[in-house]
């Protein structure tokens, strides 16, 4: 009776033990995980990993892409009274592929879907520090994450502008496991505001959105539930707009008391780049994290291709988004206007900007101003059509040569001015004498007999003879008319009316210039002619 009491008591204790143990392990079971991977893709289509440049164009318009996302230690779990340790690696390697889909209808809706699959997630099991508590890896098997389905509408601009706006949705179906890290096991729903553009080859992109969890998921030191998040893109657009390269940034946090809490903030940095060839979109990218969040990892590294096709269009031989039948430039990239004379063609060109259209100005790289000649539309003004602009024309009411002195430049040899026959060049004399010296000399007399000639209106010229301040005033005087004589004697030898003509001296009595220096007295030394 002893030994069957003993053997009762026995197999009570044992069955006990049994008990406690399997209560244990189920306890231990429970799952503890939620979505660790904070890499949510922009739907397909985009030429950012992140943020959507809403390209909502075209009518049953779909695209469809493959995206590969590696994330080293997403989850760590710290000590909460020393951050700076490293803690456990619950969940070391995330290794995931996102196979996705969108389709565009009426150049404004586009629904689109995500499915993670995650093809490895590795980490430790350990004693988190500071607690005790045992946290347990995930299984590291393939798994499934939480399928994303989503919808998205346009309600401002276009793409390719500076500014485009659109709402959406997007709603999370539990897929995914908990215990595997790969999903929160219960439905999510994400409203949020998108926004995009185009300012040059500046790009940007942005996003605010809210997930609200149904209920809250209690890990470690904070209680994960619906969460407020930000991301925002810029760069640039290069290679004729096939290249989009730049930083991208996104942070989330809790709505709740632990907003902004270090490990309920998420934060990271990629810089990606998009290359568009033809139908196909490639994407490369790397980034690390800005936070100690959990699902904020120490480093990220993306890759993607997507077939996105671009919007099917009527014939546009330009490439400048305007159809041959609306483009009045079929064949000349563009831009869009108003006007079915211009609508497509390349902006007026004014190379000088003088005003005068390079089609219409007859010196397209010379500013000038309009006339309604042709020949001279555009071009300088030059009033007496030497070909040589007022600007630099010394003469520019009288048609002349041109020449290197800037003095000279534009003006004939003899010219009626002011009351004058005007000369360019002196009319040389022997020294001491009224000899006329040179062909120089005879060049500039031919050019006033010829002006005489021209202008028979003219009925008397007399001819002044002056001289400088050096020697005697009355010898130079004396000096002086014998000069204006010779001159008066060459004219009328050379067909000049000599009733026209009547010469005086002046001596020194009127200098044009100073007599103190050698070019001054050069200047004083001079015949003049004055029409009476």
């Amino acid at each position: 009776m002893r030994r069957t009491k003993q053997t009762f008591h026995w197999l009570a204790l044992t069955a006990a033990a049994a008990v406690g143990t399997l209560a244990s392990r189920t306890a231990s079971a429970q799952p503890q995980g939620f979505a660790v991977d904070r890499f949510d893709p922009a739907e397909r289509g985009s030429e950012w990993f992140t943020t959507d440049t809403l390209d909502l164009r075209g009518n049953v318009r779909p695209a469809f892409g493959i995206g590969l996302d590696y994330a080293y230690r997403p989850l760590i779990i710290r000590d909460p009274n020393a951050e700076s340790s490293v803690g456990v690696s619950t969940v070391r390697d995330q290794l995931y592929l996102h196979p996705g889909g969108s389709l565009v209808l009426w150049d404004r809706v586009r629904a689109g879907f995500n499915l993670p699959i995650a093809l490895q997630d590795f980490g430790h099991t350990g004693v988190a520090p500071g607690s005790g508590e045992t946290v347990v890896s995930p299984p590291n098997e393939q798994a499934l994450g939480d399928l994303r389905l989503g919808v998205d509408v346009k309600v401002l601009g276009n793409y390719g502008d500076a500014f485009t706006g659109a709402v959406g949705v997007q709603v999370y179906l539990p897929t995914g496991k908990r215990e595997a890290y790969t999903g929160d096991e219960t439905v999510r729903l994400q409203p949020r505001l998108l926004v995009a553009g185009d300012i040059g080859p500046f790009v940007y992109a942005a996003r605010l959105q809210y997930q609200y969890r149904p209920h809250d998921t209690p890990f470690r030191v904070v209680t994960l539930g619906s969460e407020v998040a930000f991301g925002a893109s810029a760069g640039a657009r290069v290679a004729d707009g096939k290249l989009v390269i730049g930083p991208e940034f996104s942070i989330s946090s809790l709505a709740t008391g632990d907003f902004f809490k270090t490990s309920a903030t998420p934060a990271e940095a990629i810089l990606g780049a998009h290359y568009t060839a033809g139908d196909f979109r490639f994407g490369a990218g790397g980034g690390l994290g800005l936070t100690k969040g959990y699902g904020s990892p120490w480093s990220r590294w993306l890759a993607s291709v997507e077939w996105a096709p671009g919007v099917p269009s009527a014939s546009d031989r330009d490439g400048d988004g305007i159809p041959d039948t609306e483009d009045a430039c079929p064949d000349e990239h563009g831009l869009r206007t108003d006007d079915p004379k211009t609508n497509g063609c390349p902006p007026p060109s004014d190379r000088d900007g003088d005003g005068v259209l390079d089609k219409d100005d007859a010196c397209p790289d010379v500013p000038g101003v309009k006339t309604d000649d042709p020949k001279t539309n555009g071009c300088p003004a030059d009033r007496d059509h030497d070909g040589i602009p007022d600007s630099e024309d010394a003469c520019p009411d009288v048609p002349g040569k041109p020449s290197a002195d800037p003095k000279k430049n534009g003006c004939p040899e003899a010219f009626v001015q002011a009351g004058q026959i005007m000369i360019m060049d002196q009319v040389k004399f022997k020294t001491n004498s009224a000899e006329i010296l040179g062909k120089d000399s005879e060049d500039v007399l031919a050019a006033v007999a010829k002006v005489l000639a021209d202008h028979p209106e003219i009925k008397k010229v007399r001819v002044e003879g002056h001289t400088d301040d050096v020697g005697n005033a009355p010898y130079n005087k004396k000096l002086s008319e014998s000069r204006a004589q010779s001159v008066v004697k060459w004219l009328t030898a050379h067909g000049v009316d000599a009733a026209h003509l009547s010469a005086q001296g002046f001596g020194q009595e009127k200098p044009i210039d100073d007599n103190k220096t050698e070019d001054g007295r050069k200047n004083n030394r001079r015949v003049e002619f004055h029409i009476e």
